[in-house]
């Protein structure tokens, strides 16, 4: 069956396998994943037929590996998924990257100065994320964990500090644009992350670093974008 009208967000939330192949072919499933398949080759005129050939590649090679089955996970598994892979990841990588930038621009930046406007970025960046973390963290997985043990002991719906899950869940998705934009400006102003001829051992490590962050990003907005947000008002739904 053609995915050409399927969003683009929600093949990679379905099958997270997929996600190497947007990121080869530079498609967006971030900011972006609300468009469909045939909308985003356009864009970047792209053949359909053959990034569909590679997805389904690499959806038949998932089958047959590791990659978790997330689309099937009941939406507090969800949850904890996320914060297991995804929040663990960002609470150590952050940090870290912010280290080696003081490190590279130290021998690097009077030579690069485009490294101290991603460090500025990358700054801004952090600290939105922090805080995003921690409202999820502290606020609404909280309630979709107590939402989901209601659901399934036939309780009321439990008490939250906002009136629907829409509110926290539209907020949510706002700050995910906002780091979706900043990931943008980085890789613009890094030159696609080319690291530079010049450059030392800890200098490509860092753009191997931001890369990475990049990539585990957008998978983890993809998985909350189009899988854990309209699960969870669908369950919300029910009350």
């Amino acid at each position: 069956m053609s995915m050409k009208n399927k969003p683009v967000g929600l093949i990679v939330a379905e099958n997270l396998a997929t996600a190497e192949v947007f990121e080869a072919f530079g498609i967006d499933f971030c900011c972006h994943g609300h468009q469909t398949l045939e909308e985003s080759c356009n864009a970047l005129a792209i053949n359909i037929e053959q990034i569909e050939f590679e997805l389904k590649a690499a959806e038949e090679k998932s089958s047959i590996s590791s990659v978790s089955d997330v689309s099937n996970m009941a939406v507090d598994e969800l949850a904890r998924d996320i914060v297991a892979v995804h929040h663990s990841y960002m609470w150590s990588a952050l940090p870290k990257v912010a280290s080696r930038f003081e490190t590279v621009i130290k021998v690097h930046g009077a030579r690069h100065p485009e490294l101290l406007i991603i460090q500025k970025d990358f700054g801004l960046l952090r600290d939105e994320l922090e805080s995003h973390l921690e409202k999820e963290e502290k606020v609404l997985f909280p309630f979709i964990e107590a939402m989901t043990v209601a659901a399934r002991e036939h309780q009321p719906r439990p008490h939250s500090c906002f009136d629907k899950i829409a509110d926290p869940i539209a907020m949510m998705k706002e700050e995910h644009e906002s780091a979706g934009a900043a990931l943008e400006r980085m890789r613009k102003v890094a030159g696609n992350y080319q690291v530079p001829p010049d450059a030392c051992n800890t200098f490509r490590l860092l753009y191997k670093e931001l890369q990475e962050l990049e990539y585990d990003l957008h998978v983890h907005i993809a998985k909350e974008n189009y899988l854990l947000f309209p699960k969870s008002l669908k369950l919300e739904s029910e009350f």
